[in-house]
């Protein structure tokens, strides 16, 4: 069974309120930075988790951190990879 864990509407606008930048835009428009968990050992592939990890305002503040997050990565377990998915979301 996968995970999945989702940011709220109230949590995104409780990290407006004490971000420097903010993470939404005067319309409400934000994008959501999704981490997925993935189990592959040869024969078997599992999504394991997906769990909302960053909230920006722009795709390209939402791009840029992921390009920091998958040059940063430790992938020396062979069998669990993560990838990285970017989604726009408006907050009512």
């Amino acid at each position: 069974m996968t995970d999945i864990n989702r940011i709220t509407d109230e949590e995104i606008l409780a990290l407006n309120d004490v971000r420097k930048r903010p993470c939404i835009t005067e319309s409400g428009e934000c994008y959501i930075v999704s981490r997925v968990n993935i189990f592959y050992d040869d024969d078997l592939f599992d999504v394991m988790s997906v769990d909302d990890v960053n909230v920006y305002a722009t795709e390209r503040e939402a791009r840029e951190w992921v390009a920091k997050m998958t040059l940063s990565a430790n992938d020396s377990c062979y069998s669990i990879k993560r990838s990285y998915t970017i989604r726009c979301h408006q907050v009512f």
